[in-house]
């Protein structure tokens, strides 16, 4: 078969453009399989990293499940983790120093508290467990000095008032802890611990009289309470002290007049 010049050329034009995208193709690399994509949770968006705060959220409430199962180990455990996630947060150092302390373990507790009132020096509950700890391992001038602290930020803190009353009197202080005593039961006029502290310092001190007094509060005040034999032995003895043996004879629990002697 003959062809046209025309023909021919179309044939060399077509052949030029084909034999390249021949070569060209089979030059070209396989391509690899496509991996098949893996499932994403929450309808495919992408997981993010979980915040600290979150963390320390999770380990808190492990933390509160193990305490009211009366792990100790575990709580322990999951506070330290929750401090560890979130370490400037001073309550969750109190939590934390208040699990070393039943633990025995008061020098790791003392530096808690320590940090927590650096974190927050108007935190309360820092400065209680700092001076109760303090007591404890024999540093009285620091619990003092807490304690003292604690009333210039909570004048109504009847804790502080009691413990910090109970330190000055160990330390002979009887002014100062007659007065923080006093404020006790202006706090709380029917607080029988001010009375009664306030009778056993004034009886310590050989002050009687005062002793008499406040005994006698707490003798009006509470017949009902179940130490009502301590707060009239108490008073029997400020009376014996006085010289008034018979009133003090008069006065002591029944159950004591056969085994307790009062001298003049």
């Amino acid at each position: 078969m003959k062809l046209c010049g025309k023909s021919t050329l179309l044939v060399l034009i077509v052949a030029c453009l084909w034999l390249p995208a021949c070569a060209s193709r089979q030059a070209a690399p396989a391509k690899a399989p496509e991996a098949v994509a893996q499932p994403r949770p929450f309808g495919g968006v992408a997981p993010v990293p979980i915040p600290s705060e979150a963390r320390a959220m999770a380990d808190f409430l492990k933390a509160q499940v193990a305490a009211s199962y009366n792990d100790r180990a575990e709580a322990l455990r999951d506070y330290e983790a929750t401090v560890n996630a979130d370490p400037h947060n001073a309550v969750l150092r109190v939590k934390l120093a208040t699990l070393y302390v039943r633990q025995s373990r008061l020098k790791n507790a003392l530096d808690q508290v320590k940090q927590a009132i650096a974190l927050d020096p108007k935190l309360i509950e820092a400065r209680l467990l700092e001076a109760g700890i303090s007591s404890a391992m024999g540093d009285n001038a620091l619990a003092e000095q807490q304690y003292e602290e604690v009333l210039r930020l909570d004048p109504k803190n009847q804790e502080a008032c009691l413990y910090l009353g109970t330190l000055y009197a160990k330390h002979g202080k009887y002014e100062e802890a007659l007065k923080t005593f006093q404020r006790l039961s202006a706090l709380d006029p029917h607080s029988f611990l001010g009375f009664y502290y306030a009778g056993r310092v004034m009886a310590t001190a050989k002050k009687y009289k005062e002793a008499e007094r406040y005994y006698e509060k707490l003798l009006s005040e509470y017949q009902a309470s179940p130490r009502i034999a301590d707060y009239m032995l108490a008073l029997a003895r400020s009376l014996a002290a006085q010289g008034k043996t018979g009133i003090a004879t008069s006065r002591r629990p029944a159950d004591d007049q056969q085994t307790t002697t009062f001298k003049k």
